[in-house]
């Protein structure tokens, strides 16, 4: 691990040089409370420092409980050493050894990787410069069985105001710290890929992200070991350069008109799933305090970030999937997904992380092409979807995507559906335009 020496130094006062009180306390103790460690559980905390978890770990197990702690640190196990003989807890062991082998340090420890019940892993992940190994081995421990993992970790303050960036940055480079992005091999999006059931919390503009979740064999069988650690980019370059071309002329010929339908009446935090090169950016009312807008292709993102310099409202772009939303949960009023759900390769997950975003009380605008209900024409885009996916950055022709919102449990209170010509050379196709709100959830005040 990189700076090991550095905290061999600091172990003995490191508890107070490292800020934990002012900035990183809070995010650790939301953490540990969203693990929800149960008594009698085998709690294993990865790169347990000074032994900060053990109080909060050690009450929530209880005496029929354990916590195992892994450092690579000698001087950081010592001081936990000290604070573990100080509190006089018997149920706390500790093991110096690599915790990018999970499985190894457990078992030259004596212990069976298998009892873990949970696991814990606060502002150590962003040390390492290569975390695969660390998930490979959780997801090897996940195929024998299901089990809690909380997360507080450093990222890039993205969405700290542009004057706090850099003073977060220095923080992380004095701690030796490597903070990833909204990736896939971003500590979060790899919990994401793991974990069905992940929640994803920010501090202090981003600097410190919390995500906690279920890791499962069935999950882990599903997306598999390699996946996790990919860059977390879908770059479809002929695509994009021909959505540049293409989606200017659209809007001429009519899209514009659907966009500000789409965004009319939205005020506060909103989500945008798909930003593409961020031609709806200009047409937000100004009620709208604060745009988080997520595309996954590079040269579409590139585009975003240019078009969000001039947008009529604040717009950060975030690299991220459909699927694993680089946004803390219960953040936005609303989430717009405008031509993007046609897309994406798991559209019940992407629902399913739009309703995770979502405050109460909020709202989903939709604006999609969809199959056609004519018998013949649906038949044809069913026949062409295959060869048309491959081409068109997976986009599918006949995705009913309205079925899909209200299978996700969502209640659509208001839908348009209409017949569309986008191009002169395309044919019309079915639309539809709407706002759907969480089964249960009153309908909004304002829809398109």
């Amino acid at each position: 691990m990189p700076g090991l020496r550095r905290y061999d130094l600091i172990a003995r006062g490191y508890d107070l040089i490292s800020l934990e009180r002012w900035l990183y306390a809070r995010p650790r103790a939301r953490a540990l409370a969203l693990l929800g460690a149960q008594p009698g559980d085998t709690v294993l905390d990865l790169g347990c420092g000074t032994g900060l978890n053990f109080p909060a770990l050690v009450q929530a197990v209880g005496d029929t409980g354990r916590v195992i702690g892994v450092d690579a640190s000698a001087g950081m196990l010592t001081a936990a050493a000290d604070r573990v003989r100080g509190a006089g807890w018997n149920n706390v062991t500790l093991i110096h050894d690599d915790i990018t082998d999970i499985t190894g340090a457990l078992t030259r420890g004596g212990l069976n990787p298998e009892a873990v019940d949970a696991v814990t892993a606060c502002y150590v992940l962003s040390l390492l410069d290569d975390d695969t190994p660390v998930w490979r081995a959780l997801a090897a421990r996940a195929a024998t069985g299901p089990f809690r993992m909380a997360l507080a970790e450093l990222a890039p303050p993205d969405t700290a105001p542009h004057w706090q960036r850099p003073g977060w940055r220095l923080l992380a480079r004095l701690g030796g710290a490597r903070p990833r992005g909204s990736s896939s091999h971003s500590p979060w999006r790899a919990l994401h890929r793991l974990a069905g059931d992940a929640v994803l919390e920010e501090f202090h503009g981003g600097h410190v992200r919390v995500a906690v979740g279920t890791l499962r064999p069935a999950r882990v069988m599903s997306f598999g070991l390699d996946e996790t650690a990919q860059e977390g980019e879908m770059a479809h370059p002929r695509f994009a350069r021909t959505y540049l071309r293409v989606s200017e002329r659209a809007d001429r010929r009519g899209v514009v008109a659907h966009r500000r339908v789409l965004l009319a009446g939205l005020s506060g935090t909103v989500g945008e799933v798909g930003a593409g090169n961020g031609l709806n950016f200009r047409h937000y009312p100004p009620a709208v305090t604060r745009v988080l807008a997520v595309e996954p292709e590079p040269t579409l993102r590139a585009h975003a970030q240019h078009a969000a310099g001039s947008a009529a409202v604040p717009v950060d772009v975030l690299n991220g999937t459909a699927d694993a939303l680089p946004i803390p949960t219960g953040s936005c009023d609303a989430v717009v997904a405008s031509l993007v759900l046609c897309s994406v390769p798991d559209l019940p997950q992407a629902l399913a992380e739009i309703r995770r975003v979502l405050r109460p009380g909020g709202q989903l605008r939709f604006y999609e092409h969809v199959r056609s209900p004519g018998r013949l024409r649906g038949r044809l885009q069913d026949a062409l979807t295959p060869a048309w996916a491959a081409c068109a950055g997976g986009c599918r022709l006949n995705r009913d995507t309205a079925a899909a919102i209200a299978a996700a449990g969502f209640a659509i209170t208001a839908m348009d559906r209409f017949t569309f010509r986008p191009l002169p050379y395309a044919p019309p196709t079915t639309h539809i335009l709407g706002c759907a709100v969480p089964a249960g959830s009153p309908a909004p005040a304002a829809a398109p």
